[in-house]
């Protein structure tokens, strides 16, 4: 079963234009792209990092304040 959280082997290869797990790592890294790597020593991206939904890292979360002081 596929799951939607992550990219599967083709689109990696697709991604990275790599096959071999290690060369896949070596090319997201120096994409920086986010991934992990599993106990098989395969990376695993999730659709987040490339997709635009993610948060840049280094952003600063805006300041919480009250509704009722920004009227």
């Amino acid at each position: 079963m596929a799951s939607d959280l992550f990219l599967d082997d083709e689109e990696l290869v697709r991604l990275t234009g790599r096959r071999r797990k290690s060369a896949q790592l070596r090319a997201l890294r120096a994409m920086r792209i986010a991934h992990l790597e599993n106990a098989a020593g395969e990376p695993v991206v999730p659709r987040s990092a490339i997709d635009g939904n993610r948060r840049d890292a280094h952003a600063k979360p805006a300041e919480w304040s009250p509704a009722v002081l920004n009227g």
